[in-house]
């Protein structure tokens, strides 16, 4: 009967039952804790897509670690040495250097890397994203070429054109150029798009050499790209020295440690949120103490505890935080869920675009749901609800019946 009563005035105090400043009150709380939950859980997973998104499509098509003495030519060996390490999934050769490309009167900076076009090993990390996707399915010609679709855009070329290509690596050479054929666009969707070019190894080895058959390293794919860092440190040393072995955190760890410190920062931002929610489960709770502290005069007249008394106002703002947080969590799965979606919906119909790979690390917003942040986020807020009950809930135990009751 205890346990009844308790749940009874809990939902009538809570706002379920009644009406007037109770009630308001208590929407007011549980509308903070769906704001504020729903909020988190959805930056959260935004947070989380750019980070899957940064190693799966930018760390994908750019290597893990490479290894590199230029110009080497007997690299064979050195790939049969590093491939047996159990850590490695792929070794291959390249040749890198910076280029500019031309097309009529348009000049645009860019990277370019030699690879062997002729190998699907070698092209395994551009191949999701080539456009056409058979642009390679018949055999390569020397002078074929894959652009980065943004790059091509900004000079105004298609698959089919001709370009021109200038390198300057040794100035006593002067500059050599060479005059290629775009055969596919490479469209990640990333800043890689911006200044990829993509060429067969000997035509860019003869480009920055002079003569084909050398290359700058290897490239290497490994089995986790987070411990590339110590694997590289760790293979510069099994090689002593005699290679320079760097990793992806040289070129593009700024950008993760950012997306990193980005989540954890919005994140105590958006806790901080729920904590202005849960204060107002203590003003509303210390609000509605004193608007019934009549009616708690009575029920302790009659012979209610203050232990149960405290009871009951503690189960009142758990249960406004419990809906709130339910109701948030829905509304944070289902929005990090469509976000991509609503996000490219209203860039389809106001006809901008929100984020642009020139500046942001991808061209689209990108989302995944982890359902352990969702139970930290729902845990951590039904705990700060529960915790904020304890004051008022405190009050309203040692409310004294006749001082209470003196001018009723």
């Amino acid at each position: 009967m205890n346990t009844r009563l308790s749940w009874m005035l809990a939902l009538r105090y809570a706002g379920w039952r009644g009406n007037g400043l109770g009630r308001f009150i208590s929407r007011l709380a549980m509308a903070g804790f769906v704001i504020g939950v729903a909020v988190l859980i959805t930056v959260l997973s935004v947070m989380n897509g750019f980070e899957r998104e940064l190693r799966e499509r930018i760390l994908s098509v750019m290597p893990a670690i490479t290894v590199t003495r230029a110009p080497l030519h007997d690299w064979p060996a050195l790939k049969a040495e590093i491939i047996s390490r159990p850590d490695v999934r792929q070794a291959m050769p390249f040749v890198q250097s910076h280029a500019l490309i031309s097309q009529g009167s348009r000049t645009e900076g860019g990277l370019l890397y030699g690879v062997a076009l002729d190998q699907p090993d070698a092209l395994q990390p551009y191949a999701p994203y080539l456009r056409p996707a058979d642009a390679l399915s018949s055999p390569v010609s020397e002078d074929a070429l894959l652009l980065g679709a943004a790059l091509a855009r900004r000079l105004g070329v298609a698959a089919g054109d001709r370009i021109n290509i200038f390198v300057s690596e040794d100035h006593r050479q002067g500059v050599r150029t060479a005059s290629l054929r775009i055969v596919g666009l490479i469209e990640s969707g990333t800043e890689l798009d911006e200044q990829l070019m993509v060429a067969s190894l000997d035509t860019v080895s003869r480009l920055k050499f002079g003569e084909a058959g050398f290359v700058d390293g290897l490239r290497l794919q490994v089995t986790d790209v987070l411990a590339a860092p110590e694997m590289a440190f760790k293979l510069y040393y099994d090689l002593q020295g005699r290679y320079a072995v760097s990793d992806w955190t040289r070129t593009h760890g700024n950008l993760y440690e950012a997306i990193s410190m980005s989540k954890r920062l919005v994140a105590l931002v958006l806790i901080v949120l729920v904590l202005v929610a849960g204060f107002n489960v203590v003003s509303g709770l210390v609000m509605l103490v004193n608007e019934k502290r009549t009616d708690i005069a009575i029920l302790k007249t009659m012979g209610l505890s203050p232990r149960r008394l405290m009871g009951i106002f503690t189960l009142q703002g758990s249960l406004l935080g419990s809906v709130g947080v339910l109701l948030g969590v829905i509304v944070g799965v289902l929005l990090s869920l469509s976000i991509p979606s609503i996000v490219a919906g209203l860039e389809s119909l106001l006809g901008i675009q929100f984020l642009s790979s020139s500046i942001y690390p991808v061209s689209f917003l990108p989302s995944e749901l982890k359902w352990q942040d969702v139970v930290l986020v729902a845990a951590v807020s039904f705990l700060i609800s529960a915790t904020v009950s304890l004051y008022p809930a405190w009050q309203a135990a040692r409310v004294m019946p006749a001082d209470s009751l003196r001018h009723e």
